[in-house]
């Protein structure tokens, strides 16, 4: 898999600093099939100091419409 460094640089991005994601909400689990093998799909809310375009997709599956992203807000990164 590539790094997140590697992606960024391929679409364009220049990343100064690292970035953190924070994971604040696990929703729900449920069991999906993904190229005919029976996986667990969760859906998470998540804070990063990085700015995601919505309806991007992040990783494996995402060009099945799995790790599609969506704004919820724009909260301050360090808040809890």
């Amino acid at each position: 898999m590539k790094s997140k460094r590697c992606i960024a640089h391929d679409v364009g991005w220049e990343l100064d600093k690292s970035f953190e994601v924070k994971i604040t909400k696990m929703l729900n689990g449920e069991w999906v099939c993904f190229k005919d093998i029976k996986v667990l799909a969760f859906t998470v809310e998540f804070k990063v100091n990085l700015s995601i375009p919505d309806f991007i997709g992040l990783g494996q599956g995402s060009g099945e419409g799995f790790g599609v992203v969506r704004r919820q807000g724009r909260d301050d990164f360090n808040n809890k």
